[in-house]
C-alpha cells in the first residue's frame, strides 16, 4: 500500500512538472550580427532590427507581441502599442550630446526596477535604461499595454533581464571599435604600471595604435600617452619611460613628468612651452577587462 502510494505521487509529480512545462513559452537565443549584442525571447514574440538617422544615428533590435513599425525620428518615438501589446528596444546611438565614458561599465543583469518610467508623453509611458557595456552607451525601452497579459509583460522583464553585451577577448576591441581591449584587471595586481606599444595592440580601421602606459595603484587606474597633437612639442619622439623610483615618467633629454603627466621639468635648454601627457579613457569593464581609447584623451590641470 505504501509503495503504491509512493509511485501514485511520483506520476503525480511527474504530470504536474509536464504541465507546468507545457505552459512556459518556449525561448530562442539570437546574437545580433553587427553589435555582438545576445537576447532570449519567447519564440511567439517577434524580433526586428531597425536603425535611422535624424540628427543622431542609431542602430537597434526590437522584440514585440505585435507586428512593431519601426521608429521613423528616433528610438524612443512613441510606438502604437495594441491594449495588450508589450514592445521592448534596445539601441545605440552617436551624434547630438557627446557621450564620454564612465570609468566602469553597469552591472548585469539589468532589471525594470533600474528603469525610470518617463512622466509625460502618450500612453503607454515606457520605461527606460540607459546603460554602459563595452564602454558605449545602451539604451533600453519597454512599454506594455494595459491590457498586457501577465505572461507577456513577465516575458518583457525577462527580455531584459537576460539580455548580454557582446563577450570581450583581451588583444581585441569592442564592437563598435572605440576601445582596446586589454587583460582583466586582476591581471595587473595591487600596484603596476605596464607598457604597450603600437604593435601591442590590434590593427583596426577605428582606432589609432599609439603607445601608452597602464598605470594601476590600489585607488586609480589611468593611461598616460603622448599623442602627436603637438606642432612645437618634445613628448613625441623624446622616448618616455616610466621612472620606477620617482614612479613618474621621463626622458634622456630630461624632460620629466609626474605620475598623472603633469610636467616637472622640460628639456634641457628648451625655451618652448610646457608639453604635458595626455590621459587616454579608461573603463573598467562589465566582466573586469580594461579598456583603453587612444582616440579620446585630455590633458592634466597643472
Amino acid at each position: 500500500m505504501r509503495r503504491l502510494v509512493v509511485v501514485s505521487l511520483l506520476v503525480f509529480a511527474v504530470a504536474t512538472s509536464v504541465a507546468a512545462a507545457a505552459t512556459r513559452p518556449a525561448w530562442r537565443e539570437y546574437e545580433d550580427p553587427v553589435l555582438g549584442w545576445r537576447f532570449w525571447y519567447p519564440t511567439a514574440m517577434r524580433l526586428g532590427h531597425f536603425q535611422g538617422f535624424n540628427r543622431i544615428t542609431w542602430y537597434g533590435v526590437a522584440i514585440a507581441n505585435f507586428p512593431a513599425v519601426e521608429p521613423s525620428t528616433w528610438p524612443l518615438q512613441s510606438p502604437k502599442v495594441p491594449p495588450d501589446g508589450v514592445l521592448v528596444r534596445f539601441w545605440h546611438q552617436e551624434g547630438g550630446p557627446s557621450h564620454h565614458a564612465l570609468l566602469r561599465d553597469d552591472r548585469l543583469p539589468l532589471s525594470l526596477r533600474r528603469m525610470l518610467r518617463l512622466p509625460v508623453g502618450p500612453r503607454p509611458r515606457p520605461r527606460l535604461g540607459i546603460f554602459q557595456f563595452g564602454g558605449i552607451e545602451l539604451r533600453v525601452a519597454v512599454w506594455t499595454g494595459r491590457l498586457a497579459s501577465r505572461r507577456d509583460t513577465a516575458a518583457a522583464a525577462e527580455i531584459v533581464r537576460r539580455f548580454r553585451p557582446a563577450p570581450l577577448r583581451t588583444g581585441t576591441s569592442t564592437r563598435p571599435c572605440d576601445f582596446f581591449v586589454l587583460d582583466r584587471i586582476r591581471a595587473y595586481g595591487a600596484r603596476a604600471v605596464r607598457r604597450y606599444d603600437a604593435g601591442d595592440l590590434p590593427e583596426n580601421d577605428c582606432l589609432a595604435a599609439r603607445p601608452f602606459f597602464l598605470v594601476k595603484t590600489p585607488r586609480a587606474l589611468y593611461a598616460v600617452g603622448w599623442p602627436r597633437d603637438s606642432v612645437s612639442g618634445y613628448k613625441e619622439d623624446c622616448g618616455v619611460q616610466f621612472d620606477e623610483r620617482r614612479f613618474g615618467f621621463s626622458c634622456a633629454n630630461g624632460a620629466r613628468w609626474d605620475r598623472l603627466g603633469r610636467v616637472v621639468s622640460v628639456p634641457r635648454g628648451w625655451r618652448g612651452g610646457e608639453d604635458p601627457l595626455a590621459r587616454y579613457t579608461v573603463v573598467r569593464g562589465y566582466d573586469g577587462h580594461v579598456f583603453v581609447s587612444t582616440g579620446s584623451y585630455r590633458y592634466p590641470v597643472s
